[in-house]
């Protein structure tokens, strides 16, 4: 039987490399392929791809008539826990939904009434609706209504952009939002929102936990600073810090005072 690839010329003899060579490309070679490893095993969430740069730039766009001192917190929290299909909270899940909404309100509540509050889209297809279910109990308690039709995650962008509109027009001075996120998109929701490692918030949100509230306070204030040059002070800007905060639910303490539980089913 002929080989077929007899025709093809044979490859010259390679030339033997020197020891010191070898043990030059042998480490190059290691640290590719651990380089590689390290990436490959990353989700690709957790790398810091967004600066926040620009979204501080658009924050600063246009003219802001918001009176000094004006503060918005933003909080982003995470969905519910999932049943197996994830598609809905589960028993844990809506007992979470219902304990958030006891930390929120005018009187001794931990945090004050929510001034607006976003989810995200359910996804096509698959009609996820835990970001919604979560604050459901909290808007039945407030009437504060839950935003979430055209808010997906190819739309954060445009969020930040119409809240950072409310707040130059000092529309919610002294306001709360709520935005309930899938946890894995939240660095970039964060981003999105000029709020990078610098100013505070992580770049990833642990797969762990669904405990951890981000919250973004804006400010807007006269500098305390002067110019180098003029020395005059500068004008009044918008200061952004993130703070990583805890929900601090215990399903158990829960359960012990009786607290309200609903099993997700039907939206």
């Amino acid at each position: 039987m002929s080989n077929q690839y007899s025709n093809i010329d044979a490859p010259p003899t390679p030339t033997v490399a020197a020891p010191f060579s070898r043990l030059k490309l042998a480490l190059i070679t290691a640290l590719s392929l651990f380089s590689f490893a390290i990436f490959t095993a990353t989700p690709h969430y957790n790398l810091p791809t967004l600066s926040t740069t620009a979204f501080r730039k658009a924050l600063h766009k246009d003219t802001t008539t918001a009176p000094l001192g004006c503060t918005v917190d933003v909080m982003i929290l995470r969905h519910c826990e999932g049943q197996h299909l994830r598609q809905y909270c589960t028993k844990e899940g809506m007992a979470r939904a219902n304990y958030l909404a006891t930390q929120f309100g005018p009187n001794e509540e931990r945090w004050p009434t929510p001034t607006a509050m976003y989810a995200r889209t359910p996804e096509k297809g698959k009609f996820v609706v835990r970001e919604i279910e979560l604050l459901v109990p909290l808007s039945e308690k407030t009437s504060v209504p839950i935003m979430w039709e055209g808010w997906d995650i190819a739309h954060k962008r445009e969020l930040a952009l119409e809240l950072f509109g409310e707040m130059r027009r000092g529309e919610i001075c002294d306001g709360l939002v709520l935005i309930s996120w899938k946890h894995e998109n939240i660095p970039k929701l964060a981003r999105q929102m000029g709020c990078g490692p610098a100013e505070g918030c992580p770049e990833r949100y642990p797969g762990t936990t669904f405990d951890q509230v981000w919250n973004i306070r804006y400010t807007y204030d006269q500098s305390e600073h002067k110019e180098r040059k003029k020395g005059a002070m500068l004008p009044p800007h918008w200061s952004i810090q993130g703070t990583v905060l805890q929900e601090n639910f215990d399903p158990v303490a829960w359960k012990k005072v009786g607290g309200q539980v609903d099993i997700g089913g039907e939206y």
